[in-house]
């Protein structure tokens, strides 16, 4: 299937509007002199292959007819077609969650989180060839999508693939403020995955390793109360490992949960 076409005047209603009937267009009305046209259209072209749609894309430039038939005033303007009608969406350069969100609205699945919640249960039930494979497709068609260097980064680690699924991790970037967090929070979690593989000499070895067995089991108050107790008695644990873990305890928590904003104060008190 051709997921881009080339749209005009002759073509628009075989091409846009019957189709229609079966299945939504994205409809991206654009310039070739556009900034905002450019950056959109790569995420366009990209939603348009997961969601199994066709992106029709008008030139307005070489289409004034159906600029002016369809009251384009900015590029871009992306617009949905469905059921023969032109549905308004948005004009400018928006965010790929928003335009998801929209896409959404006209019950579309996008073929990639299908195959990234079957990934996710095939890791459940350990049928790591079959992940494996779905992965290597992935890559194969969104080499650079967050969100399948994420599910790929828990698959490394449930194989006890620490290093991997963090140097994986590290290639998530800013430009996606979701997924880079994500990547935060897992980045935390391979922390304390090394440090109960730690050897267990001593008492204070035994009582750190359990702290952070408790963070592998989502007891993270528990985990912090005895971090805490770390920090405020055996500061020279292994180069202030209390402190260490805590600080990763909460980035796999985020800022804003309630649990980091309270501990993070005790912390602060326990250090100073």
């Amino acid at each position: 299937m051709e997921h881009a076409i080339v749209i005009n005047a002759a073509n628009f209603a075989p091409e846009v509007l019957e189709p229609s009937y079966q299945q939504p267009v994205l409809l991206d009305f654009f310039a070739t002199w556009c900034g905002p046209c450019q950056m959109i259209k790569p995420i366009l072209e990209k939603l348009a292959v997961e969601y199994g749609i066709t992106l029709a894309k008008v030139d307005i430039d070489q289409n004034p007819e159906l600029a002016n038939r369809y009251h384009v005033e900015g590029v871009p303007d992306i617009r949905v077609v469905h059921q023969g009608e032109i549905i308004p969406g948005f004009v400018g350069a928006l965010p790929e969650a928003k335009i998801r969100e929209m896409l959404s609205k006209f019950n579309l699945q996008s073929s990639l989180e299908r195959d990234l919640d079957t990934i996710k249960a095939l890791i459940a039930e350990k049928e790591y060839p079959q992940v494996k494979s779905v992965l290597d497709r992935l890559f194969e068609t969104y080499p650079q999508d967050p969100r399948v260097v994420l599910v790929a980064a828990e698959f490394l680690t449930q194989l006890g693939q620490f290093k991997q699924a963090e140097k994986m991790l590290m290639t998530v970037g800013k430009d996606d403020p979701k997924s880079l967090a994500r990547a935060q929070a897992m980045k935390g979690l391979l922390y304390f995955h090394r440090q109960v593989s730690l050897p267990v000499e001593t008492q204070l070895d035994r009582e750190y390793v359990r702290a952070c067995h408790r963070v592998l089991e989502q007891d993270y108050q528990g985990a912090l109360d005895q971090l805490l107790h770390f920090v405020e008695q055996h500061r020279s644990y292994q180069q202030d490992a209390g402190r260490k873990a805590m600080l990763a305890l909460f980035d796999c928590l985020g800022n804003h949960h309630p649990l980091t904003q309270e501990y993070r104060k005790k912390l602060v008190s326990a250090l100073y």
